[in-house]
């Protein structure tokens, strides 16, 4: 269904599904030839089982990440994890920020990255308060912006 390259043409990226697999395990992500991510097979290193692979993007580096959620329920309670270059980096009910007791909710909402290798994650979190519990963080340590923060319009 996708298919990204880096801009000078040595890494690359496929998202989509294998011809003639079980509905079960028929999303994949291919990365530079090798399946990297599949549905009904664990995240490499971790007992979470992908259920479904939502986004991926890869940086003008190589690296690439991705988010989903695994197969432990429906698609609408199942947990939701971020993987980045093949190692998971957080999941639903993780600290959000090493210096935060907020966790993450159930839903990621976009991920990123960039050739300098750095990540952002936007999603939502345990937060007691409805119009803050939407985060961004940057690199798994630092909240970059959170929903109710003020945003200055005129400079």
């Amino acid at each position: 269904n996708e298919f990204y390259t880096t801009p000078d043409g040595l890494h690359h990226y496929i998202e989509g599904r294998v011809a003639g697999a079980t509905t079960a395990d028929d999303g994949v992500l291919v990365y530079d030839g090798t399946v990297v991510l599949r549905e009904g097979w664990a995240i490499p290193g971790t007992g979470v089982v992908v259920g479904d692979i939502f986004q991926t993007a890869l940086a003008g580096n190589g690296d690439w990440i991705s988010r989903g959620r695994d197969n432990s329920g429906t698609a609408s309670t199942a947990p939701d994890w971020v993987v980045r270059n093949g190692v998971l980096m957080t999941k639903t009910d993780e600290p959000t920020t090493p210096a935060l007791t907020e966790r993450w909710g159930d839903t990621f909402y976009a991920v990123a990255a960039n050739r300098v290798g750095d990540w952002v994650l936007v999603g939502t979190t345990d937060n007691a308060d409805p119009a803050a519990d939407n985060i961004v963080v940057l690199n798994g340590t630092t909240v970059v912006m959170r929903e109710g923060d003020p945003v200055d319009l005129d400079g």
